[in-house]
Parts: C-alpha cells; sequence; structure tokens
C-alpha cells in the first residue's frame, strides 16, 4: 500500500459571488488561501482566505509573507470549478473590455 503525502501550501483561489444587482449577474474575487495536497493533487483549501497571526511575533509573520509572495508566480485556482485553474488572462482581458 502506497502511503500518501500530504503537503500544503499558499494559493490565490478565485471566487464567485453572484449578485442580482449587477449586469454581469456577479463578480469575480480573489483571495489567499491554505491549500491541502494529497500526493500533489489539490484536495482542499481553507473555507476563508486567510489572515497573518504569529506567535512567533514579526519572524513569523515575515515567513508567512514570504511564503504567500510565492503563491503569486503560480496559477490561480478556481474555488467554483475545483481544483482546475482559472483562467486569469481571459478575466483581466474581458475586465479591460469593460472599462473601455
Amino acid at each position: 500500500m502506497k502511503k500518501k503525502n500530504h503537503t500544503w501550501n499558499h494559493r490565490i483561489l478565485a471566487h464567485w459571488q453572484a449578485s442580482n444587482f449587477l449586469e454581469d449577474g456577479g463578480y469575480w474575487y480573489f483571495g489567499i488561501h491554505e491549500v491541502h495536497y494529497d500526493n500533489d493533487k489539490p484536495g482542499s483549501y481553507t473555507a476563508d482566505a486567510i489572515s497573518i497571526i504569529s506567535e512567533e511575533g514579526l519572524d513569523g509573520i515575515k515567513w508567512t509573507l514570504d511564503k504567500m509572495l510565492i503563491c503569486l508566480n503560480k496559477p490561480i485556482l478556481n474555488a467554483e470549478d475545483w481544483p482546475n485553474e482559472f483562467d486569469y488572462e481571459n478575466w483581466l482581458k474581458k475586465e479591460k473590455e469593460k472599462g473601455e
């Protein structure tokens, strides 16, 4: 029997917020979450975006911020189509078109 490899890291997740008051029916927003992996595959994530709290003082906060910065270089995950990647470039293009 193969032993499971459990790991975690910080990742940006895209969330859809439905709204009857908006023309598009809602909007996307982004947050940094802890994502937990089983054998290198995303399995779950924290329900809420994380905040930084440290028992190790400023060193602990700096460590967490450094780890959070790493997630900016990883694909954004789609919370509404978990665990697929969110098409950020397409979203950004549409947002720019709306502003024109």
